[in-house]
């Protein structure tokens, strides 16, 4: 009984990726040949990105673990560097759909500037349209290893989402913003477990402009509780109702500011 099957079919999706070091892009052509993206412009799925950790070892395959939820996964080794993942779409330039994952710091950035600045919050975005990220130029910078060529990445139209890159990304945030930490505070928080959210609704209240988001990073619990109740926030277990300074741990504090603003 004949195997039918071909070789290379499955759900394996080739890789783009981007050379800091020579401030180039490479995909994978259909023949598995690795060729130069010239011109480097294509849908980024920034809907669907991942943040998580990723192990690149010579003579083994990559072990990655990623979430699209904007919280970071449990690291599962200290080999494990952090790191994004995401999709690109052009017919032409990159042979169809291709995974783009890295743990440069570089691209990271790059890739965090282009989701916070122009995706984050367009309209268009909430239209269910799909970003087409161009790459404008490199930016070099200098390092203890050599220098590296960070990548410019500009968003340049969008455009309705293709049949072969389906949406597994839960609904995009409401114009008034989610009690969920963003995608974009994944990196540099100043307050890892959830600085972002309490940063929004601290920093940008008419009674709190006087707190830098620096500043915040020295607050304690009981601190937090009073700057919540002061924009109008009551802190409160989950199925309780209240809770008391001793109990004012990392759970407690993020069931508070999920309960969303309500008279104190």
């Amino acid at each position: 009984m004949p195997l039918n099957i071909s070789p290379g079919s499955g759900d394996f999706i080739p890789y783009l990726k981007y050379n800091a070091k020579a401030g180039r892009w490479y995909t994978k052509n259909d023949d598995g040949i690795e060729v130069e993206v010239g011109n480097m412009t294509a849908i980024f799925d920034l809907e669907n990105i991942g943040i998580g950790w990723a192990l690149y070892a010579e003579g083994q395959a990559p072990d990655c673990t990623w979430s699209t939820n904007g919280t970071m996964p449990p690291r599962p080794s200290k080999q494990h560097k952090q790191g994004l993942r995401t999709f690109a779409y052009a017919p032409k330039a990159l042979f169809g759909q291709r995974e783009f994952a890295t743990t440069a710091s570089g691209t990271i950035g790059a890739v965090k500037r282009v989701y916070e600045e122009e995706f984050e919050n367009a309209p268009e975005r909430r239209q269910g349209l799909v970003p087409v990220v161009k790459c404008t130029g490199v930016k070099p910078e200098k390092t203890a290893r050599g220098t590296n060529y960070i990548p410019e990445l500009k968003i340049v139209k969008w455009t309705q989402r293709p049949s072969d890159m389906p949406n597994t990304a839960l609904p995009p945030p409401s114009a008034n913003g989610s009690a969920g930490k963003s995608t974009g505070d994944f990196i540099d928080d100043d307050l890892p477990d959830f600085g972002g959210p309490i940063k929004r609704q601290l920093v940008n209240h008419s009674t709190m402009t006087n707190i830098s988001p620096k500043d915040l990073s020295d607050l304690g619990p009981r601190q937090i509780h009073e700057g919540l109740r002061t924009v109008g926030i009551r802190p409160g277990r989950p199925n309780t109702g209240g809770c008391v300074p001793s109990q004012q741990d990392a759970t407690c504090r993020r069931s508070c500011l999920a309960r969303g603003p309500r008279a104190a």
